[in-house]
């Protein structure tokens, strides 16, 4: 058996529903604590994008922008190229 070339991200593997229950918690945590005017940057592949905007939103974010971060040689455990 072969030997994962990289060690996986814990928690990595939860299904959209379980992902979504995690991500509620810790936004409205976000939400709750920081101060009204203040910023939130969330990093989040292109998949998840439409998912967590609609989530920040319910939680009472205002997406202001996007940012894109061009990343020319991906980053450890990138595995879809």
């Amino acid at each position: 058996m072969r030997k994962p070339r990289f060690r996986r991200i814990q928690n990595d593997n939860l299904t959209l529903q379980e992902y979504q229950r995690f991500t509620f918690q810790w936004l409205r945590q976000a939400h709750r604590v920081l101060k009204t005017g203040r910023h939130i940057y969330v990093f989040i592949d292109w998949q998840m994008y439409p998912y967590m905007v609609i989530w920040m939103r319910k939680v009472g974010f205002t997406i202001k922008n996007c940012l894109v971060w061009d990343e020319v040689n991906m980053g450890v455990g990138w595995d879809r190229y």
